[in-house]
């Protein structure tokens, strides 16, 4: 019952944990307004065309423009204004760059990953008379809202598979020309936008590359149908208003990604030609979230009601009052979100603190100057002034955004330390306090007033529930430390210290302290530089000769293999381009040679372990297909039907024997793995296999060698208090310590967090990327993921399993340590910079908060693999006699 509470207790403590950076730092910066400000009665032009085209790379692209005919020509006569877009959120996810494009701002992370918003984006769609979209069905869904002035004719793919996806251009230029044909509005009508998104291009590039003739011939064909769809327009619409805006939604590296930040992934081409477009002979540069207010002034309608993008005045072909018009239309959109800022700040504060760099005063002084301006009819200079105030009012709608981030970072902060210094106290001097009772949960008169008082004013403010939450529970959480071990009697203690040692304590405080912090340090480093996990492994491969453990050989491979290892994080992250089928070749070799070696110098009762051999090799030669890559739907199916069969049933191919076992489950997550990577991952965990063994084997160092290969995997109760209260030894530390220098080697060491997505996922098999679906893949890339995370987990579990209560001890322990670099990594948490750098921070977060879980998963699900007997699945596969069993049964009916 003791330990249910408990797990209950941790299991709400992170749900806080891990759900408040999403209020805090990444709260939706959509603000519900009504009021909208209309550029002009009467655009710079009628109708508004826009091609985007997915993942169109800048340099690429101009680099072959000889070949793009149309566009080309268009630049070439200098009736279109060019240029490069600077995008700001270089993702695999196109909803971000969709709507700092078409609304103006850049939506929230937690906007972003699910896919939705608690409030509706305004976009130029919304602000235009009609707007008809076609495109993607995943890209148009985001602009429809069920509304009549909005349009959609989404492209739905028949299937998911990968190698689909080029059908759909020509699919949308036709129902685009269908369209055209058939419904056609007057001359007379304007502020009519029609918006055409291509994936294919997106698709392309990830499987071919950028720099393939099938991404280039991609782009010719897109070109070719916007010749097509201009001539018919120009043709049907004969008074030459429709402007048209030809960008893409980000870049594509060389390698076919989009989430490393890099210069080719953040530019894309842009370019613009018809009326009220301002030419240039040169390459102009514009911000893609400055679009949206671009593309509202050249047809006149109101600006996105969100948007925090400044007009381009210098690209537009237009009189000094219509620039006017524009400018002053986004200030004054600006001004409207800050001052519906500033009011819920005011009437949700008791203490109001103003932006000291723009006040009420400052805005006043501000319209005041503006209109006398004006009025002067000196249109350029109050142009000007309009735009050199949106800054100010950015900066001022960003304070008021995060008004309360510093109050609710500091009470997060509080409730890191005290949940970790409670939890460590808690399981270290139980035994010297009495058992936790019910009154113990309610807070003492002077902290149950204080949580009543706060309580009371989040109450009357209108606080949000999530805010009350953070800023009480760590005053719960002292009371609640304060009911079980008394704050009073630890400070009582410190005073009782002689002077005499209290020098000497404080030394041992210190020491313990710098010697517990220095590994959480390189930990930490591994998240952002995983060329810091050398040092790690380098103090690793001491570890043998600094306890003078001499259990030869193991210990020298022990440390040979950490040398390895210390390689790997300075090889470059796999791609196919670095793929070799020799390396893929060499390793299998070695594996199969080594599994072979090991099974010939056991002793003959260990014949399920040699006879699994065969299983090995034959595996090989589909291994070796995979590699080569054979696009066959069958038979990449029935490999992936063997993934369960390595993982699952391999370990029950051996009996409780803990050598046996351990090497049986390896052979299969090693095979399992192979199937799943085409790069040197192989060769890493291949070795990372061998020095795990090792680790599991100088864990058992008081047993001699014929004793450890016969040592039976026993369960032992761990139910009782006495086995899982009580201090931590060193021993613990160094354990928990090495388990999790371990775990972060297999995260990172072939591998960094921005791997996971969907541009990625053909460092895996490209077989596989071609013919199944996108979700198929993911769940290949997690499996990846977890296998030497797995791989770890079940050493531990051999290490831990003959000692009363060692898994839920050491389980803790993984989890203190977790949180503490967890309460880090929330201290680097942000929403500025690009979508990269505020993603990996997040992911940092998410993976130091959640590892303690999922290492108590892996743990036991590992534990029930390796104490689980099966002797029916040995029979089946004729790794033991039928006779053995009938034995054993009649022994125990006996």
């Amino acid at each position: 019952m003791k330990l249910l509470l408990a797990i209950i207790g941790i299991v709400i403590a992170h749900q806080i944990l891990l759900f408040a950076p999403f209020t805090i730092f990444f709260t939706t910066p959509i603000l519900n307004i009504k009021r909208s400000h209309e550029v002009s009665t009467h655009g710079l032009a009628k109708r508004l065309v826009i091609f985007s085209a997915g993942g169109v790379k800048e340099s690429v692209f101009f680099k072959n423009l000889p070949n793009i005919k149309f566009l080309n020509k268009l630049i070439n006569e200098g009736r279109a204004l060019f240029g490069v877009g600077e995008t700001f959120l270089p993702t695999h996810d196109t909803r971000a760059n969709y709507i700092a494009s078409t609304a103006g701002v850049y939506e929230d992370v937690l906007g972003m990953i699910l896919k939705t918003n608690p409030v509706k984006i305004d976009t130029i769609f919304d602000r235009a008379r009609k707007s008809f979209l076609f495109g993607s069905q995943n890209v148009i869904k985001l602009f429809d809202k069920n509304t009549d002035n909005i349009k959609t004719f989404p492209y739905i793919q028949k299937s998911k598979k990968y190698s689909n996806y080029e059908l759909s251009s020509n699919w949308i230029f036709d129902r685009v020309k269908q369209f055209y044909t058939n419904y056609s509005f007057t001359q007379e009508e304007s502020k009519i936008i029609t918006f055409i998104h291509l994936e294919s291009t997106d698709i392309v590039g990830h499987i071919f590359k950028p720099t393939s003739k099938e991404y280039l011939d991609m782009l010719i064909e897109i070109d070719k149908n916007i010749s097509e769809v201009y001539k018919m327009i120009e043709t049907i619409y004969p008074d030459h208003s429709t402007a048209y805006i030809f960008t893409s939604d980000h870049g594509i590296s060389d390698f076919g990604k989009h989430d490393d930040n890099s210069i080719y992934e953040r530019q894309v081409p842009f370019i613009a030609w018809g009326p009220g477009v301002q030419v240039y002979r040169r390459k102009q540069h514009i911000k893609q979230v400055d679009i949206a207010a671009y593309m509202s002034s050249l047809i006149g309608i109101g600006i996105p009601k969100n948007n925090l993008g400044i007009v381009p005045q210098n690209f537009l072909k237009s009189s000094p009052t219509y620039k006017y018009q524009a400018s002053c239309g986004n200030l004054k959109q600006m001004v409207e979100q800050y001052l519906i800022k500033r009011e819920e700040v005011f009437n949700h504060t008791f203490f109001f603190k103003e932006d000291t760099q723009f006040t009420q005063e400052t805005l006043a002084t501000l319209t005041k100057e503006v209109t006398r301006l004006a009025e002067n009819r000196r249109y350029d200079t109050a142009a000007s002034m309009c735009l050199g105030m949106i800054p100010r009012v950015k900066k001022a709608l960003y304070y008021f955004h995060n008004y309360d981030r510093s109050f609710l970072t500091y009470c997060l902060s509080a409730t890191f330390i005290i949940w970790v210094v409670m939890v460590h106290e808690f399981i270290g001097r139980y035994h010297c306090f009495n058992a936790i009772e019910r009154r113990d949960f309610i807070p003492k008169p002077a902290f149950l007033i204080c949580l009543a008082i706060a309580l009371i004013s989040d109450i009357y403010l209108g606080k949000s529930f999530t805010y009350s939450l953070y800023h009480l529970t760590p005053v719960y959480l002292l009371s609640l430390f304060n009911n079980i071990f008394s704050i009073p009697s630890y400070i009582k203690f410190f005073f009782k210290i002689p002077l005499t040692t209290a020098k000497t304590y404080l030394i041992e405080i210190f020491t313990s302290f710098i010697s517990k912090i220095i590994p959480l340090t390189l930990f930490l480093c591994s998240f952002y530089d995983r060329r810091c996990l050398t040092l790690t492994l380098l103090a690793l491969s001491l570890l043998p000769h600094l306890h003078h453990n001499k259990t030869y050989p193991y210990n020298i491979i022990w440390s040979v293999g950490c040398l390895i290892l210390s390689i790997f994080p300075f090889f470059p992250l796999p791609s196919p381009q670095h793929y070799s089928k020799t390396i893929l070749f060499i390793t299998f070799v070695l594996g199969t040679l080594l599994f072979i070696y090991h099974s010939y110098n056991l002793s003959s009762s260990q014949k399920e372990l040699k006879k699994c051999i065969s299983y090995v090799l034959l595996c090989f030669p589909f291994i070796l297909f995979l590699a080569y890559g054979i696009e066959s739907t069958i038979f990449n199916s029935i490999i992936l039907l063997t993934l369960p069969f390595f993982i699952v049933i391999f370990p029950f191919l051996s009996v409780l024997n803990l050598s046996d076992k351990l090497i049986i489950s390896y052979t299969g997550l090693f095979l399992a793995y192979s199937i799943l990577t085409i790069s040197y991952e192989l060769l890493f965990i291949l070795v990372f296999i061998v020095i795990l063994y090792c680790y599991v084997r100088l864990e058992h160092c008081i047993y001699l060698e014929n004793e450890f290969l016969n040592l039976k995997l026993v369960s032992i109760p761990s139910s009782t208090d006495d086995a899982i209260f009580g201090r931590f030894s060193n021993q613990e530390y160094q354990r928990a310590y090495t388990a999790m220098s371990l775990l972060l080697v297999a995260f990172f060491s072939t591998d960094n967090i921005t791997s996971f997505t969907i541009c990625n996922v053909n460092i895996t098999i490209p077989s596989f990327f071609k013919i199944f679906s996108s979700t198929t893949i993911y769940y290949l890339l997690l499996l990846k993921k977890i296998i030497p995370l797995f791989v770890v987990t079940l050493a531990i579990c051999n290490t831990l399993a003959r000692k009363a209560g060692a898994l839920y001890r050491f389980s803790i322990l993984i989890m203190l340590l977790s949180n503490l670099m967890a309460f880090f990594m929330f201290l680097q948490l942000k929403d500025e910079g690009t979508l990269v750098e505020i993603g990996v921070a997040l992911s940092n977060y998410i993976i130091s908060i959640t590892l303690s879980l999922l290492v108590f998963v892996l743990l036991n699900i590992g534990n029930l693999l390796m104490l689980w007997d099966c002797p029916n699945i040995r029979i089946f596969f004729q790794l033991q006699d039928p006779s053995i069993e009938n034995e054993k049964k009649n022994k125990e009916s006996v």
